[in-house]
């Protein structure tokens, strides 16, 4: 009797399945950095061949659950459906969901005659939608756009009258970003939502100078909801800042903030200057070291033009500042520059003679071929700057610097450009540091990003 698909064990039906489902093949979290405009992998269609597969006959059904689920929600009507009309099965399956609910697709205005009328209906949105996302207790990643609170925000803060239910109300959520153009709804929504959610590990947002709001902003709801000796888990956190960090600050204070970090991606982007692109503002100046044990020596500057003049001082840096942590990977579009090579030219002028101009042409080809290769010089640099991180984060495994083109300190550049990004790593003893010999090409539009912006 020939073998059908039916005639196959339980297991082996089940592992089928799971090859069909597309959500097995997608990370957690499933979006990126600020930087990286790839497009969302949260979409309803990996799922269609599993729902097919389960749907063949009622053994199969009953051997493959529902699980996985991915939803866009673009509508507020359709969170109303859903709350009021979908099985309670299915609203378990839910896996990953985008709010994506424009001002167009929110609630209707509505009329109210007084302050007290208003805060109400404000409420009362609020905890349509806490309770929606509560019923969805297998939700493990949720991304934000545009919510349906975001038109009823006006200038007032929500933090003080969206209070939270009693309970987390998103006890399974182990990522979460928060990707609006709305500046407000970036700086609010993390103080109302991260406390809710015991067990997040991935964090995307936005932090800014204005007073109020921010990773301490975040850290006090956080500690108002659970024990003192219960730090925030996050694990990788994805952040856009506007302000004027250095390196040392921005590692403290995450410290401090997520003392369980293992994964940081920090893009710095200064909207004053109407610039959506990323800036590369975290400049290593590197320089040839005096000492015979150091080939380089480093200082953080500010500009490209600092590293040309003596504020680069010839001393050593590693041990200003060192952090005991758990941090692994470190992104924060660290830039190394140095001042250039010597370059050699042969200059032609008149009543210069076709003998003289070769003898020229010998001396100055045999020099050149004895300088050293400005790639190799880089790569020197790059490699000693990550042993100068790993000495600083000795938990740090891999890290990235960043190149672009050389600008002054206004940070307004055209956009017209490519950032090139190198990888190193330390091996697998943890001694040694190795810098891949390819790099990454990114076009600086595509980089461009306009969260909490508007």
């Amino acid at each position: 009797m020939p073998t059908t698909l039916l005639s196959l064990s339980d297991e082996t039906l089940i592992t089928i399945a799971n090859f069909l489902h597309g959500d097995n093949e997608i990370p957690l979290p499933s979006f990126n950095p600020h930087w990286a405009n790839f497009v969302h992998e949260i979409d309803p269609a990996v799922q269609k061949d599993y729902l097919s597969f389960r749907s063949t006959c009622r053994r199969l059904n009953s051997l493959c659950p529902l699980k996985q689920l991915h939803k866009v929600f673009r509508k507020w009507s359709t969170v109303q459906r859903w709350k009021a009309k979908c099985p309670v099965s299915v609203m378990k399956a839910i896996k990953r969901i985008i709010i994506d609910i424009p001002l167009k697709a929110a609630p209707a205005p509505f009329q109210a005659t007084t302050v007290e009328q208003k805060q109400q209906k404000d409420y009362d949105l609020w905890s349509s939608l806490s309770l929606f996302l509560g019923e969805l207790t297998g939700l493990e990643e949720l991304i934000i756009i545009q919510n349906p609170l975001c038109p009823f925000i006006g200038n007032k803060s929500i933090v003080g009258r969206c209070r939270l239910p009693s309970r987390d109300f998103l006890p399974s959520l182990r990522s979460l970003a928060f990707e609006s153009r709305c500046r407000r709804c970036c700086l609010q929504f993390p103080i109302v939502l991260v406390p809710a959610a015991p067990n997040l590990q991935h964090l995307k947002g936005t932090i800014t100078a204005v007073e109020g709001f921010g990773l301490p902003s975040i850290s006090e709801a956080w500690l108002a909801r659970h024990s003192p000796q219960t730090h925030m888990p996050i694990e990788s956190i994805m952040l856009k800042n506007d302000m004027t960090l250095t390196f040392e600050q921005i590692i403290k204070s995450l410290h401090s903030f997520a003392p369980n970090l293992k994964h940081l991606h920090w893009c710095d982007y200064y909207k004053p200057n109407g610039n959506i692109n990323p800036v590369l503002a975290h400049i290593l100046g590197a320089k040839p070291a005096n000492d015979e044990h150091d080939s380089w020596v480093f200082q953080e500057v500010d500009s490209y033009e600092d590293i040309f003049d003596d504020r680069l001082r010839q001393e050593k840096v590693e041990e200003e500042w060192e952090e005991d942590g758990s941090l692994e990977t470190i992104d924060c579009l660290i830039e190394i520059i140095m001042p250039p090579l010597p370059t050699l030219s042969l200059p032609v002028c008149e009543g210069l003679t076709k003998s003289k101009y070769d003898s020229l042409h010998y001396d100055v080809t045999r020099s050149a071929g004895k300088s050293t290769n400005p790639m190799d010089t880089d790569r020197s640099a790059m490699i000693a700057a990550a042993r100068l991180l790993v000495s600083k984060l000795p938990s740090l495994r891999k890290g990235f610097f960043w190149q672009g083109p050389q600008r002054a300190a206004t940070f307004v550049i055209d956009g017209d450009f490519n950032f090139k990004r190198w990888t190193w790593s330390r091996d697998k003893d943890g001694e040694s540091v190795t810098l891949l010999p390819w790099h990454e090409e990114f076009k600086a539009n595509w980089t461009a990003n306009t969260d909490g912006q508007e």
